[in-house]
């Protein structure tokens, strides 16, 4: 068994690698049937995938808050549309290459609300890059002066 494990984790299967291991451990191995055990073996490692990529793409998005869409609050004093803010959770502004300016008073959420949002799209499988208004407009300025502008936008997408 041993061999087994180091073999796939030698072929970068870490959550395949992870399952057995508990498997082994919880000593229900040898109750499974060949496909059901490579059904729990083979779900383990996407999960890890999926777990691993969701973690780079909010790694380098840079947000400013770790928030999510759970952690909004909708009472009536912050005078968020619910629907709204629900809508675009969903992440069909960008599919349909869409975009979202969020304005507001200082202090009143907006970056919170723009990285729940961010976050979302990282667990949708997006990459997200997060700038607040002055650091975008100095990298714009940047930019243009440098005539690159295509490649910046493209290296956002």
């Amino acid at each position: 068994m041993e061999q087994i494990k180091s073999e796939l984790s030698g072929m970068r299967l870490s959550g395949m690698a992870a399952a057995l291991q508990t498997l082994q451990e919880s000593r229900k191995i040898h109750e499974l049937s060949f496909t059901d055990g490579l059904r729990i073996l083979l779900q383990a490692e996407r999960d890890q995938r999926q777990s691993n990529r969701y973690a780079r793409l909010v790694k380098n998005a840079s947000f400013r808050y770790r928030a999510s869409m759970e952690e909004i609050n909708f009472d009536a004093s912050g005078g968020l549309d619910k629907n709204l803010i629900l809508s675009l959770a969903n992440g069909s502004y960008i599919r349909d290459a869409g975009s979202i300016l969020i304005t507001g008073a200082t202090g009143c959420g907006k970056s919170f609300i723009a990285s729940a949002l961010g976050d979302r799209a990282c667990r949708q499988g997006y990459s997200v890059i997060y700038f607040g208004m002055q650091k975008l407009l100095s990298k714009l300025k940047i930019v243009r002066i440098e005539g690159v502008a295509v490649r910046f936008f493209e290296k956002l997408a």
